[in-house]
């Protein structure tokens, strides 16, 4: 998995990639607000934004939300396993794919609201030079 932190929305996004402490799915929501590198306080909770071949899902967790948060962790193991269990019927004299998972996480209530579509971004799927 590759995570980012949606450092700030204005005036320009800023993005740092961020490498977590241990394993994620181990830690809980307190351990990961700790752990983040916000500079300012998240007031209401966090955006998690997960894409990936098998998988994109937008969840907002609230702060304190320990069950959401677990449950979301389980979802995304979930499709994640199921994905690479049809890889593998499909595939079945070669190995597994590599599969890359972008985890997107920032506050609730920054300008713009999430990367589900309100960033003002294309939404169709447009070939990018740069």
């Amino acid at each position: 998995m590759i995570y980012h932190v949606v450092i700030a929305r204005s005036p320009i996004p800023v993005i740092e990639r961020w490498h977590p402490q241990g394993k994620f799915q181990e830690k809980t929501l307190a351990e990961l607000h700790a752990e983040l590198p916000f500079f300012v306080s998240i007031p209401q909770g966090l955006i998690f934004t997960i894409e990936s071949p098998c998988l994109k899902a937008v969840e907002k967790v609230l702060n304190g939300d320990e069950d959401g948060f677990a449950s979301m962790k389980r979802c995304v193991n979930k499709a994640i396993r199921d994905w690479l269990g049809r890889e593998r019927q499909k595939n079945r004299e070669g190995g597994l794919p590599r599969l890359v998972v972008d985890v997107w996480i920032e506050r609730m209530g920054e300008e713009g609201g999430g990367r589900e579509g309100t960033g003002g971004g294309l939404e169709e799927e447009v070939e990018l030079e740069w």
